[in-house]
């Protein structure tokens, strides 16, 4: 330990030096390696931890960036995908809530009582999520992929298809029904969008196209950063089954740290004048309460069975 914590020390002495830094790391990875004999870093996988590196030098700077309506109306094809992604986390949820009924009915049954120690309840979902939800998650994954499959078909041999908004989304309503919002993170989709361009004088042109990199599912990715949105273009009634579109990311005002960076307090009493938006949907309030109530302060703290309610 002594060795790695020399180590991680000198990477936060290095500062801004940039030669310094990479030495730094260098060294600390070598020496990692050579007493664990494990790699150093951990490639991007779905059971990969967010921190894939030994340590990082965390940066910042001062900017400001300003995207036009051109750049935001060329966003309009995410709203079927955002649709569709809303009912992939539809289908898990209803799949691992009817498992933990499963859990709740047998320990109700057991004790004889309908109300059941929510400490036991939850130590007897835990194999769920490591489990049962794991091949739920697998079979609504196929099923999703089969149903857009049939909206936008690959040819065989073909590596570009290009396919209509108004065509697309028209097949995706049908293809994914609007449904209850699964828990309280699913309310939020982070869409990773880049913007190729030759340059920004381009991008004023409407001469660009959009590339979407990843679509974070039930997180909020970009929770801390305050976005202000010209009035023109504020408002509007999003779908009932999600919060619509919109180029301001918020923290989750029922989660304080809903985000891996965690959040500023400061930023969520931000006025108008600060520009921090909040939910797409306008809701300030807490939601409802999921399906199994606990009440704070008691030491056993008692599940009640699912009345079928989903946060509001």
């Amino acid at each position: 330990m002594e060795v790695l914590e020399r180590g991680r020390e000198r990477v936060e002495a290095a500062g801004r030096d940039a030669e310094a830094l990479c030495e730094a790391l260098a060294t600390l990875e070598e020496d990692f390696t050579r007493i664990t004999d494990t790699a150093s870093q951990r490639a991007k996988g779905s059971r990969t931890a967010p921190n894939r590196s030994l340590v990082y030098s965390d940066t910042r700077r001062s900017a400001t960036a300003r995207i036009g309506g051109t750049v935001l109306d060329a966003m309009a094809p995410l709203d079927p995908l955002m649709t569709s992604a809303a009912w992939l986390m539809a289908q898990l949820g209803a799949r691992v809530e009817r498992r933990a009924v499963e859990v709740y009915e047998k320990l109700s049954a057991a004790s004889g009582e309908e109300r059941v120690n929510l400490a036991d309840f939850w130590f007897a979902s835990m194999p769920i999520l490591h489990g049962g939800a794991v091949t739920d998650a697998q079979e609504v994954l196929a099923e999703f992929q089969r149903r857009w499959a049939r909206i936008i078909p690959l040819p065989e041999g073909e590596t570009r298809v290009r396919a209509t908004h108004t065509a697309v989304a028209s097949q995706v309503a049908e293809a994914f029904p609007p449904a209850p919002v699964a828990w309280t993170a699913a309310r939020y989709l982070s869409p990773d969008v880049l913007i190729a361009a030759r340059d920004t004088e381009s991008i004023g042109r409407g001469d660009f196209e959009l590339v979407l990199g990843e679509l974070h599912l039930a997180s909020n990715t970009n929770g801390r950063l305050p976005v202000r949105e010209p009035a023109s273009r504020a408002g509007g009634t999003p779908p009932a089954h999600r919060p619509g579109p919109t180029p301001a990311p918020a923290c989750c005002p029922c989660c304080p740290r809903s985000t891996r960076h965690g959040s500023r307090p400061g930023a969520q009493r931000a006025g108008p004048a600060g520009g921090l938006l909040r939910r797409a949907d306008g809701a300030h309030r807490r939601p409802a309460p999921g399906p199994y109530r606990a009440q704070r302060g008691r030491p056993r703290r008692p599940a009640r069975r699912p009345t079928g309610r989903r946060p509001a």
